[in-house]
């Protein structure tokens, strides 16, 4: 299986290098499972090479769909994100998808930056994801050609723009406890605190805050661009539910991560709330069709945004599967 994934690659280099861009994919033998690949695709718009991990399908026998599956603000650097933090290997492993999990991206909004940033660098992440990668993945792994892109918090608002900058791309999107808000107060506010909480400049990225980039990157004014895709839209209220215990995943036991997971995760999930239910009436307003799903309880944290996996992958996978 993994040599015939190496020979895969090995095209995959002769095909894409003959276009505009050079995607040089790698596979690591050392550190790949069962049905998972680790592999690294050149960006030419970011001039470095990207890791990721993708799940393969339980048979591979015909072309299957491909859903990517973004992190959050950390960028799911040095192997966290979905994969340590859920159960994203083991729920996927009896499902007929190409699961692709890009490991970087920290406060990088997943978009196209206006300039270098000093600390973050260079970030062409929407030319990446819809522009580089997709081509890479498609020749490498005989895919469907369907697909699907999901992300939470930071990526939650990402998923949204990147569907919207790349129409047709992808059939469903995902978007998980998200604020797609960015040219309001509130909205520009979230994005702030995000890329500055990682000691980048949002000015490097869209600009001062009159800007048309923060408008051209909202995705409530927008809206109307994501007409014909299947959409699945979460958040939870920030008030304590079933895994605000000592013993929950992330919490470990920890008294003093318990309290951190109640208040700011709470705070910060009430505020996205508020974001997913302006966006649901923003939707409805316009007739486009989505899926809400608002819960009663829920912070921002992990083990909510692996239920929301779940519960929203029946919804995505009837739009990439047929």
């Amino acid at each position: 299986m993994l040599k015939r994934h190496v020979r895969r690659l090995i095209l995959a280099i002769g095909v894409i290098s003959s276009t505009s861009f050079v995607a040089v994919p790698t596979v690591s033998a050392d550190s790949v499972a069962a049905r998972q690949v680790d592999m690294t695709v050149y960006s030419a718009a970011m001039n470095r090479h990207i890791p990721l991990r993708v799940l393969r399908p339980a048979d591979d026998s015909v072309p299957r769909p491909t859903f990517y599956l973004l992190a959050g603000v950390d960028g799911g650097e040095d192997g966290g994100g979905w994969l340590s933090r859920t159960d994203v290997v083991s729920f996927f492993a009896d499902k007929n998808v190409n699961v692709v999990l890009p490991l970087a991206g920290e406060a990088s909004e997943y978009t196209d930056w206006q300039r270098d940033d000093p600390v973050l660098g260079r970030n062409k992440w929407a030319t990446f994801l819809t522009a580089e990668l997709p081509s890479v993945i498609d020749a490498t792994f005989h895919t469907s050609g369907r697909n699907a892109i999901a992300g939470l918090s930071m990526s939650a608002t990402a998923v949204l723009n990147l569907a919207i900058g790349a129409p047709g791309m992808y059939q469903a999107v995902g978007s998980y406890s998200g604020c797609a808000r960015t040219s309001d107060l509130a909205g520009r506010g979230l994005v702030w605190q995000q890329v500055t909480g990682s000691h980048g400049n949002p000015i490097n990225m869209w600009g001062q805050w009159d800007d048309p980039d923060w408008v051209a990157h909202d995705p409530f004014l927008r809206a109307a661009e994501l007409r014909g895709t299947t959409l699945y839209i979460s958040a939870g209220t920030g008030v304590p539910g079933p895994h605000e215990v000592l013993n929950s995943r992330g919490v470990d036991g920890s008294p003093a991560l318990l309290v951190d997971r109640i208040s700011v995760g709470g705070v910060f999930e009430a505020h996205v709330n508020d974001c997913t239910r302006e966006f649901a009436s923003r939707l409805s307003s316009l007739g486009i069709p989505a899926t809400v799903d608002l819960q009663p309880v829920g912070t921002h944290s992990w083990p909510y945004w692996q239920d929301a996996l779940h519960r929203s992958w029946p919804v995505l996978a009837r739009a990439i599967c047929a």
